[in-house]
Parts: structure tokens; sequence; C-alpha cells
């Protein structure tokens, strides 16, 4: 089996994000147009790869390893006491704190896979007036396969580790699908629709995937791309988001297709051209 070749060689670098030393996964000028792409559960920045290759034209693509994976720090092996966690609102500070080091004033878009689509939004609701350099640096905001409205198997985990652990004899099963982290957890009823306050002028791009042969299979409600379902991953209570799904597609296979490449391309042209001058 032959492995794949890049066609754009990463830089690797390390930032110290709150007190942690974190892998960052750097393509193209540092004077490009900056795209910030952070990966999802379990997964690493260097994922994003393939999606770099298939953009033809030049960006500053940043993509950081999450604290605990890849080459980044893990918080318990930190040596820094108060640093240990994987909560959510953690890898959102981490988020903040890095588009703070390379985007004080200049425009970035996010795109983001699974988790990472979750803490990208959150970036964005989170912004105040008070935030506002930031708040005009953020233009587009990609969630590829988000669980915004829930993942139907870390619903079942929780499900499961409760019911098990009712019986004495079932307690051991229970304990074993207790063992999640914080962030799986988080997972479970994800973070419901989409919503953003008013005088924020991001445009978000939601794509959701079933493995199904078409969108309207019956897997769209029961497995939907094996993680998350179409309804979670376009879940928008703002009404103006772009959204897609995509038929015969898993979720971890999103950041190696054709399809997707085609969609993030058109992303880029109609939004970070007219506002940043190049595309």
């Amino acid at each position: 089996m032959n492995s794949y070749k890049p066609l754009k060689t990463h830089e690797s670098h390390y930032l110290n994000l709150r007190g942690l030393r974190t892998h960052l996964h750097c393509w193209g000028p540092a004077d490009a147009p900056l795209l910030v792409m952070v990966h999802g559960w379990m997964d690493v920045g260097a994922s994003y790869q393939f999606v770099v290759d298939a953009l033809r034209k030049e960006y500053r693509v940043v993509a950081p390893d999450w604290r605990g994976f890849g080459l980044s720090d893990w918080p318990v092996a930190s040596g820094s006491p108060g640093i240990r966690s994987y909560w959510f609102p953690d890898y959102l500070a981490d988020l903040d704190a890095l588009l703070d080091h390379f985007s004080p004033t200049q425009p970035v878009n996010l795109v983001g896979h699974s988790m990472g689509g979750l803490v990208s939004r959150s970036m964005v609701e989170a912004l105040t007036d008070d935030d506002i350099i930031l708040k005009n640096a953020i233009r587009d905001v990609v969630c590829l396969g988000s669980p915004h409205a829930g993942a139907p198997l870390a619903r079942l985990a929780a499900a499961g580790e409760q019911l098990f652990g009712k019986f004495e004899l079932s307690k051991p099963i229970g304990r074993v699908l207790g063992v999640r982290s914080r962030g799986i957890r988080d997972l479970k009823d994800g973070l419901g629709p989409l919503q953003t306050r008013d005088g924020h002028n991001v445009m978000f791009h939601l794509i959701g995937s079933t493995i199904g042969d078409h969108t309207s299979s019956w897997l769209n409600t029961t497995v939907g791309d094996g993680l998350v379902t179409p309804d979670s991953a376009l879940a928008d209570d703002t009404g103006r988001a772009q959204r897609v799904t995509f038929a015969q597609k898993h979720h971890m296979t999103l950041l190696n297709d054709p399809d997707v490449f085609l969609e993030l391309k058109m992303v880029m042209r109609q939004h970070l051209r007219p506002r940043v001058g190049r595309e």
C-alpha cells in the first residue's frame, strides 16, 4: 500500500497556550490570508493535510493539535498545577489564545471538524461588544460534521452507563461505559442549534453527511455519518447559515473527500476574496 505524499509541506511550530506547549501544523506564506483549522476528538491537526493540498491558492493555514493530542502537551503531564483539564471551555480558551496570537488584527476564517466545529462556533457566540477586534476579525466559520444537537453514540453510551449501573451484575459494564473524558461527555447533547447575537457578521457554513445512498435515507435519523446525524450537523436557529448535506460519506472521511474539498473552495472564493483582497 502506497503512503500518501503531501503536495504541500507543513512546518512544525510550538506555542505556549495557557501554560501548555502546543504543537502547530503550519502551511503557506505568513502574509497569506489566514485559515485556522481545528480537528475533532481523537484526531490531530495533520489530518488537514488533504484539505490544504486541495486548496489551489496560497493561504496561511494553522492547524493545532488540541491539548493532549498529537505532539501537544498532556495537561496531566505538563507540571502546571491547575491546568489538568479537558473540559470544553478549555478548548474554547485555547482557541481564543491561539487567535489572539495569530490574528490580533488581521481577518481569520475558521474550519472545524466534529468537536472542532463546536469550539469554533462557541468562539463566535461568546464574543461580546468588548471583543470588538476579534469580532471584526472572524469572517467565516465552516463546521464539518459537528454535533450541534448532540451525537447519537455519545447519548447511547450515557444511557448504557446509567442503565447498566442500576444492577449489581452489570455494574462493571456500566463502569466501562463510564470511562469517558469530559470532552466526550460534552458531545452527548451538543450545544443546541446555532445562535448568534445581533451585530455578528460571521457567515456560518454547516456541512453534514450520511452514510446512506441519498439524503432522505432512514439512516439519516439513526446513524447519520456514523457518528453525527445531518439534523445535528445542520442545526441552525439563525436562518442565515449556509447548509449542505452529502450522501454516502462517513464522519471520519470528510477531511479527505473531493466533494467536501469543492465545497470548501467555493466558500473561500465567495467569502474570503471580497474581504481580504486575495483568494
